[in-house]
């Protein structure tokens, strides 16, 4: 491979001037080999999502950009300092930022990223370890990265022979977009041009012109990620050359971030999540008046509005007068607490007592009772609850500790007057550092984790939405999730503060679609909050009626991703309601929201979650909390405001999740930031884009894979009312497992579908196995239980199991699948392809372990798996002396599939490798 020869005048003298390349010799060529064998797979900037195939002569693009004065200047100086070439600076840069966007959050080890680098004509592979902990100046090195710079095109003249032997995972010098991944996917250069057809290209000349160029691949990459990438490249060098003894983790991708404000209550949030204190001065008064307790906003309201109606429900309602008289008398009830713990059915007497816990200064802790009796004994144990508020009864269901108090949840009927002995007083509003209440999450150990969130986040996330929101007095709000979901409490308080009613419904039609269509209308409700399972399953519900909720106008989904499928958009356009994705975790209630346009047709299949909301700050950051570009996938971490005290009780979880990061310039007070372990990257416009949870990523072949990304195109899939994708370990590798459920009136058996999805996925997304149910299981909050999914075993028949579903579904189903017929089995084989089909079955019966295989049998819904392929595409290889890839085995997974391909190679070897296989199979009979 050569490069464009430098247009510089002879004379110019270069920080780097190799001698002239001698020919490769084969000890040379055997050395490079060595070195570069097991070299990581391809690394380069994150290609955009959704990018459109550019014109021909936009495919290689090239950045035109100046190198600023001081950068030029610091160059030239750190590579005096160091004794090395610019060149070899300029590289290790190269290789840490690569290295830096291409694992963000496992950049806790050491690792590789193969770059090229070059002048006049000399080309070469870099490859060295890469430690976030070591500084810079070690990975610019001589011995690390010039050892190979003489071989000018080993790289090139050995490319095919180290595919050969190293399975396909090195490639130099092959035309982006083959089917050849590229480990070497950027290059650096001094002078000469930057037309190498790699993913990146730098040519620069720091010293002389002080220009550079970035060329770069107009199929991953348009104009504006292009200049992200070269801002990114020059910052980092600007702060390896200002220090180089700066760990390559710490070295800044993007300008210093601006603080967000500090907190002024964060000083005492560990010490409250630790005690449970409720207690504290309000030092944070905010002058605009959004800084108030729930209850207090609660008051408020009931101020402005005593005669509206604040709770509706079946059989009767109460004004905001009435709600807070009642809620005043539960405060006196309960005196004073730090920590009051409520359990009780959906009733108006459950909203009372919340209420009025909040009143009394107390904070709540939910105990929903569908939570199993060891969940729920933790819970209160571990709250240290001095209350507990329940139905009569309730000592006998649940472990009490010593010392607590029970008070009966009906012992004071709602509709009460004031007794004359016991007045109802006003009570003091309190301070937004005191506890809200206390949500119990699932831990990464089994034990439940409580989440201390105080008032002043939620006054926060209250006041946005009250701006944010259209809803306003005479605007009903169905409540909908369990209250202890923390949902429940944005439903209340969110109603209330805008003079809305909050609307009670009951368990029985919560849970039925069909009948929550009709109560909906019937009820005139407004908005509803609730998470995107139970938003499918209605859209799915008003479809199959054929009726859909009339007064609704305005939907928030949250909890968990947003799909935006077929029924989705069906029934946001017969209702005309708007649709917001909201996003934030317990540990922060809402910190992001998307707005979705207003015609269905313009939705995104998976929407982004929107732009911070007041108050809140949301970065994208990697595994040392640094900034990473737009554009580049990351962790979402959240500090600002909405960050909840941290876990109760847990110091040491606090500590790893709530982290203080240093200041970000001088005089700046630290600030905390909260981890959430969720996937994500910011767009340019400023909106984040979330992908799923951290744990959640998977790497299946060695690419990458979005759990939504592919749950999105198995809804898209007609006549399905429901899907989650989840991943189990198979034998050697991760699987993903499609959980459907049908439409009523349609038949989509496992295969069908599996195959429609192979239409549309790569051969690495579409799911293992496609499996029917009646149901999909859900959590105590109303997402769906993935964990349970991902635990289940596989049916042994997946036919079997989805002719199970139709007949519970109908009794006298009208088509049954046949288990024992192959998809296309009316397929003829052609003639000259079945001696191949005949092998090809044989080979896969025996490395799945079976009696026979169907010849159009897909081999990976048998179990196939990558070593598999690999075993039998190495036994085609050597039997018929034609490399095999793997990469055919997956695209074609059937024998018959694979018995064309062979078919169309023999045309060009005069029938040699049927004849080859009719004398195997010969042999074995």
């Amino acid at each position: 491979m050569t490069t464009t020869p430098s247009t510089a005048a002879p004379s110019r003298t270069t920080p780097f001037d190799p001698a002239p390349a001698p020919p490769a010799s084969a000890a040379a060529r055997a050395a490079l080999l060595d070195r570069l064998r097991g070299a990581p797979s391809a690394t380069g900037w994150p290609a955009e999502r959704g990018r459109s195939d550019p014109a021909p002569e936009q495919r290689r693009p090239r950045l035109e950009f100046g190198i600023p004065d001081d950068l030029a200047e610091g160059l030239a100086a750190a590579a005096r300092e160091q004794g090395v070439p610019v060149l070899a600076i300029l590289a290790a840069g190269l290789r840490t930022l690569l290295y830096r966007v291409a694992s963000p959050w496992e950049n806790t080890g050491v690792g590789e990223v193969v770059v090229g680098a070059g002048a006049d004509g000399s080309w070469a592979p870099l490859r060295g370890p890469l430690d976030p902990g070591a500084s810079f100046s070690g990975t610019s090195s001589p011995g690390t990265t010039f050892a190979d710079l003489a071989f000018a095109d080993v790289a090139s003249r050995a490319a095919a022979e180290l595919r050969a032997s190293a399975g396909g995972e090195f490639a130099i010098g092959e035309p982006v977009g083959t089917a050849v991944e590229d480990c070497c996917r950027a290059a650096v250069l001094l002078g000469g041009g930057g037309d190498l057809p790699l993913d990146l290209v730098f040519a620069l000349d720091p010293e002389h012109d002080r220009r550079g160029s970035l060329t770069y691949d107009g199929l991953r990459h348009g104009p504006g990620t292009a200049g992200r990438i070269v801002a990114a490249y020059l910052e980092l060098l600007r702060a390896a050359v200002r220090d180089p003894r700066t760990p390559i983790g710490l070295l800044p991708l993007v300008p210093a971030r601006t603080a967000p404000a500090p907190d002024p209550a964060a000083s005492g949030a560990e010490a409250r999540a630790t005690s449970g204190a409720a207690s504290g001065a309000d030092a944070d008064a905010d002058a605009d008046g959004w800084d108030i307790t729930a209850h207090g906003l609660f008051d408020r309201t009931a101020a402005r509005y005593p005669d509206a109606p604040a709770l509706r429900w079946d059989g009767g309602e109460m004004t905001y007068a009435e709600l807070r008289a009642a809620a005043d008398r539960y405060a006196d009830r309960i005196g004073t607490a730090r920590v009051v713990a409520l359990s009780g059915p959906r009733c108006p007497e459950l909203i009372v007592a919340l209420l009025g816990i909040l009143k009394s200064g107390a904070g709540y802790v939910p105990l929903d009772a569908a939570y199993p009796r060891e969940r729920l004994d933790h819970m209160l144990a571990d709250s240290g609850a001095e209350v507990l508020i329940g139905p009569a009864g309730i000592e006998g269901t649940l472990s009490v500790p010593e010392g607590v108090r029970v008070i009966d949840l009906y012992g004071t009927p709602v509709d009460a007057p004031a007794l004359p002995s016991h007045p109802v007083v006003p009570r003091a509003a309190g301070s937004t550092a005191d506890l809200c209440y206390v949500i119990y999450t699932s831990g990464s150990t089994g034990v439940p984790k409580g989440v201390a969130m105080p008032h002043r986040p939620l006054a926060a996330l209250l006041d946005w939405q009250s701006r944010h929101s259209e809803a306003g007095p005479g605007w009903n709000t169905l409540q909908f999730a369990a209250f202890s979901f923390d949902g429940a409490f944005q439903e209340m308080f969110a109603t209330w503060g805008t003079g809305g009613t909050l609307v009670l419904i009951t368990d029985d039609v919560r849970r039925d679609p069909d009948r929550l269509v009709d109560w909906l209308g019937e009820r005139n409700v407004h908005r509803l909050v609730l998470p995107f399972v139970a938003l499918q399953q209605l859209a799915e519900a008003s479809s199959r009626l054929g009726r859909y909720p009339s007064a609704l106008r305005e939907v928030i989904t949250a909890g968990e991703q947003l799909l935006v499928s077929p029924l989705v958009r069906e029934f946001f356009r017969h209702t005309g309601a708007s649709l917001e994705n909201q996003y934030g975790p317990s540990e922060t209630h809402v910190v992001t929201a998307e707005r979705l346009p207003a015609d269905p047709a313009d939705w995104p299949e998976l929407p982004a979650i929107g732009h911070p909301i007041d108050r809140s700050v949301v970065e994208i950051l990697d595994a040392r909390l640094q900034p990473l570009p737009d554009g580049v996938p990351g962790e979402i971490c959240v500090s600002g405001v909405p960050l909840a005290d941290g876990y109760l009780g847990r110091p040491d979880l606090t500590a790893e999740r709530f982290v203080v990061r240093d200041p970000a310039g001088a005089g700046a007070a630290p600030d905390r930031v909260y981890r959430t372990g969720d996937f994500g990257t910011r767009l340019p416009d400023g909106r984040i884009h979330y992908f799923g949870r951290r744990d959640g990523q998977i790497k299946i072949r060695g690419f990458r894979v979005e759990l939504g990304e592919v749950e999105a195109q198995v809804l898209a899939q007609k006549g399905l009312a429901d899907a989650v994708v989840v991943v189990r370990d198979g034998a050697t590798e991760k699987q993903l497992v499609a959980y459907y459920r049908l439409t009523e009136g349609h038949d989509v058996p496992p295969r069908t579908l599996r195959a429609e999805l192979a239409r549309t996925l790569p051969g690495y997304m579409v799911p293992f196995a496609c499996v029917a149910v009646t149901a999909l299981p859900l959590t105590p909050s109303g997402k769906v239980d993935r964990l349970t999914l991902a635990g289940r075993p596989l049916p042994q028949d997946l036919d079997a199991a989805y002719a199970a579903v139709l007949r519970e579904r109908d009794p006298a189903p009208a088509v049954t699948p046949d288990s024992s017929a192959d998809p296309d089995s009316s397929a003829a084989l052609d003639s000259s392809a079945a001696p191949f089909a005949e092998l090809l079955v044989e080979l896969w019966a025996d490395a799945l372990a079976r009696d026979t295989i169907g010849v159009h049998t897909d081999v990976f819904a048998l179990g196939a798996e990558s070593v598999t392929a690999m075993k039998v595409a190495s036994q085609l290889t050597e039997v018929f002396r034609l490399t095999v890839p793997p990469s055919m085995l997956f695209d074609r997974p059937t024998a018959a599939g694979q018995a064309a391909w062979f078919t169309a190679r023999d045309a060009a070897n005069d029938g040699r490798l049927a004849g080859i296989a009719r004398l195997l199979l010969a042999y074995e009979a």
